[in-house]
């Protein structure tokens, strides 16, 4: 209780109280939620979820099957995933996106695009319901960036990058279960720069349900964008729903994110090449192995060689290297300066897709 009544004290300071905004109570008394803040702390939940609604939308994928489906014999293969009959296309949803653009732009995870749907429909918190373009996807972040033929929609406040701190109440939304009104979960932001350097760990409830969707303060501004991430940058599965770790892009990545995706085409995680030998201890990284044929070894970088920096990014341990990596893509080309017998070269490194 100790930390609910440090909470409802930061409350009443912002002047978020449940008697309202800047609302005075009368000399020596207590406000009406004094000895209960954490009534007053769902109220501003709900009041959260009401406002944000109408810029959470439901993602639904249609299509997908392969061209030679057969239908299930059994109730055996229906378990196994299968759970169209003839002549029925499959339909994976719902899911959940975030309008970032009032002229129709929607971002939301690459969950529903894992059977490559031939048709994705987004709908409206009105209930109107648009057919949708794919404009790009970041494999990398999980994120996809979609397009409907709409105009005036809602954006909501994306909060500066120096808010997302760690210990923040965070609300993680989303459509998922097909209901009216997003579904929402309590946590707080109990990491960032995690899976290299790229995303925000939340203890609120992540999963299906509400990928796609904001991960937003307690004063309604949006802190990311929830995606289907594990701890090694895969597509996350079933192990890691709704186990206390979820993870959640920046918005303000996501917003810069855009101008690429908007151009089309895929996003790949950068891929380098090369092993750190753990054991050094010292200035840089030293490689421990670099792989045949990748990124490292065509550019000249061997065994024994210490990496100081790459783009002028000090590398003095593995996960500095690993999160200068994770800000990536393949395809760029970036400097990595290394030392090798006392003297120092610059290499410029052309990096590749896993």
């Amino acid at each position: 209780m100790s930390g609910l009544r440090a909470l409802w004290v930061a409350l009443a300071l912002l002047g978020l109280s449940a008697t309202g905004a800047g609302a005075q109570e009368a000399p020596g008394k207590s406000p009406p939620d004094a000895k209960k803040p954490e009534a007053a702390l769902g109220r501003l939940s709900a009041a959260v979820c009401s406002q944000l609604a109408p810029s959470v939308v439901t993602i639904e994928a249609l299509g997908g099957l392969p061209k030679r489906f057969k239908a299930p014999k059994n109730e055996g293969e229906k378990q196994k995933g299968i759970l169209a009959r003839r002549g029925f296309k499959q339909a994976a949803g719902p899911s959940t996106g975030l309008i970032v653009r009032s002229d129709g732009l929607i971002v939301t995870s690459t969950f529903p695009l894992v059977r490559k749907p031939r048709h994705l429909f987004v709908t409206l918190q009105d209930g109107r319901s648009f057919v949708a373009r794919l404009l790009g996807a970041d494999e990398s972040r999980k994120l996809a960036l979609l397009k409907i033929d709409a105009k005036d929609l809602p954006v909501p406040r994306f909060a500066p990058r120096a808010q997302v701190q760690v210990g923040r109440f965070a609300l993680a939304l989303g459509r998922g279960l097909g209901t009216a009104e997003p579904a929402a979960s309590h946590g707080i932001v109990s990491a960032i720069g995690r899976v290299g350097g790229r995303a925000i760990q939340s203890s609120a409830a992540i999963s299906p349900v509400n990928y796609g969707g904001p991960l937003v303060g307690i004063d309604g501004s949006i802190l990311g964008v929830l995606v289907p991430l594990d701890l090694q940058g895969r597509m996350a599965g079933v192990d890691i729903y709704d186990s206390g770790i979820g993870f959640a892009i920046p918005i303000q990545d996501v917003v810069e994110l855009i101008p690429r995706l908007t151009k089309g085409g895929k996003l790949e995680r950068a891929f380098l090449g090369l092993v750190p030998d753990e054991s050094h201890r010292g200035q840089g990284i030293r490689v421990g192995q670099v792989a045949p044929g990748s990124p490292a070894a065509k550019a000249g970088i061997k065994r024994a060689d210490i990496v100081l920096s790459l783009d002028d990014e000090k590398t003095n341990e593995t996960w500095q290297l690993r999160r200068a990596l994770g800000r990536r893509f393949a395809g760029e080309t970036v400097v990595i300066a290394v030392s090798r017998g006392g003297e120092t070269l610059e290499l410029k490194v052309e990096l590749a897709a896993p």
